[in-house]
């Protein structure tokens, strides 16, 4: 059975696919490289949570995740001007993540919702737990 793909989930990640293989515009390389990385492992469904369904994400959810960690990683470059996310201590994660709840750091058009998944990456990130992301350049 054919799957119906109506806002073409599929051909605006292939597109971004194609983009981004010299690097993410406006991210740092070893941001970029970190993010290129685990979007493609979550692709074939690698390094996904223990209580998740084993397997490939889909395309409206790999949209989802690069769009996000790469608009939080854009946000630590802004407001602390740490160009490598490997460099973040927790302590800066957690006083990102509660701006991001008190809107403080954020302006009208960009409210969006921050997950936990998010914030247990960067956390992981920080913490060295994921360090396959740490050295990926």
């Amino acid at each position: 059975m054919v799957k119906i793909d109506p806002y073409k989930h599929k051909e605006q990640y292939e597109n971004w696919k194609k983009k981004t293989r010299e690097g993410i515009p406006g991210l740092s390389t070893q941001n970029s490289d970190i993010l290129l990385r685990y979007v493609s492992d979550m692709e074939m469904g690698l390094n996904v949570a223990s209580n998740s369904q084993k397997g490939p994400r889909g395309f409206v959810r790999l949209n989802n995740i690069r769009s996000r960690i790469a608009w939080i990683m854009r946000k630590i470059t802004e407001v602390y001007k740490i160009d490598d996310i490997t460099r973040v201590t927790e302590e800066t994660l957690h006083e990102l993540f509660l701006d991001f709840q008190q809107q403080d750091c954020l302006k009208i058009h960009e409210s969006h919702h921050i997950g936990n998944l998010h914030r247990g990456f960067f956390l992981c990130i920080s913490n060295n737990l994921l360090p396959q992301y740490v050295n990926c350049g």
